[in-house]
């Protein structure tokens, strides 16, 4: 497969759903895997989550004019997905101590590869050796 782009996380975001009311705040990320900052906004409790990078043909989610959700797929561009709760202890944890998350991150990312970053743009160069064969579908995509 030829990858044209691959649309990263975005650094700072507002949960919704499941997850509304809470702040995530990117602090590393490798190749491999992700530590995110989640910062409950009513009380101010902290915890962390790190997870492996998955990978999905990008797809476009939108509403058209009556209302119908309406969907399309990019397979030659790839995106990061956030783990749903489902991802929890199979390729997503969480923690409430800072090191215990910096932990595994370095446990995920074996030391010749770590490449950390800290609140950069993007990875700009993606190495398709590294790409999970596990790629995550769109539910809203028709996957043919």
């Amino acid at each position: 497969m030829k990858t044209n782009e691959v649309k990263e996380l975005p650094k700072l975001f507002e949960g919704r759903g499941e997850v509304k009311g809470f702040t995530f705040s990117q602090l590393r990320t490798s190749e491999k895997a992700i530590i995110y900052e989640v910062r409950d906004n009513e009380t101010g409790n902290l915890h962390f989550e790190v997870f492996l990078k998955v990978f999905r043909p990008e797809c476009h989610i939108w509403k058209d004019e009556t209302g119908k959700m309406c969907s399309s797929k990019n397979p030659n561009n790839l995106e990061v997905v956030y783990p749903h709760s489902g991802a929890f202890g199979a390729w997503a944890w969480t923690y409430r101590h800072m090191e215990k998350a910096l932990n595994k991150f370095q446990e995920l990312n074996p030391a010749a590869e770590t490449n950390l970053l800290k609140n950069t743009d993007s990875i700009k160069q993606l190495n398709t050796s590294l790409v999970k064969e596990v790629f995550v579908p769109c539910q809203l995509c028709i996957w043919t």
